[in-house]
């Protein structure tokens, strides 16, 4: 019974903080993504309002970017890249992002990479002339994420686990003791706790 009572305490705790460290972890990535979604349509709405008001020329004097920042012309061909040569780019007319932008005034796509550690959110929106304006943001997917903290939670497990298992061989002892000493053959002298009656409260005082 020592044994059992040993391992269920340590193998609750063990679940806990794993289940607990891959919430966390889910938790945040999924706020990190939203805030990461956010910020791309506001700089692309703000770099959108810069093309249509000083011409496209206004893309070549942009400040290094994490994102990358396309621009497309209304039959697909790539005229402005801030990461590749449009020249040796490939039409992006079936893109599902430029599609909706193209119909819609606006689009957006995740697409992973195809190791699936790598993610990248597109967002287009159509500019006043009927070119498209993308900016792209790539991040690490939730599994890469997860996969990163590991050796992380691993370790805050184990220290748990070192932990747990001085407290439970303790909670063990004191729980099983009392047990152990149990006499079955004269169950009556084995009562570990008698409530006073009322007389022996009144004898007492």
């Amino acid at each position: 019974m020592r044994k059992k009572i040993f391992k269920s305490m340590c193998l609750t705790a063990l679940l806990t903080i794993l289940l607990s460290s891959l919430l966390i972890t889910v938790v945040y990535y999924g706020d990190f993504e939203s805030r990461m979604k956010s910020e791309v349509r506001a700089e692309t709405d703000y770099i959108k309002s810069a093309v249509e008001l000083s011409g496209a020329g206004y893309l070549s004097g942009l400040p290094d970017s994490q994102n990358r920042v396309t621009l497309i012309d209304e039959t697909g061909r790539v005229l402005y890249d801030s990461y590749a040569d449009p020249s040796t780019m490939e039409n992006h007319r079936d893109r599902p992002e430029v599609q909706k932008a193209q119909t819609g005034g606006a689009g957006e796509d995740t697409r992973m990479s195809d190791t699936l550690s790598k993610q990248t959110f597109y967002y287009a929106v159509k500019l006043a002339d009927g070119q498209v304006l993308r900016v792209a943001s790539t991040t690490d997917t939730v599994l890469a994420a997860i996969l990163g903290l590991l050796p992380w939670i691993l370790g805050a497990a184990l220290l748990v686990a070192a932990v747990t298992s001085v407290f439970s061989s303790f909670l063990t002892r004191k729980i099983v003791e009392p047990i152990n000493r149990l006499d079955l053959e004269h169950p009556a002298d084995c009562l570990l706790y008698t409530s006073p009656s009322p007389r022996d409260k009144r004898q007492s005082r």
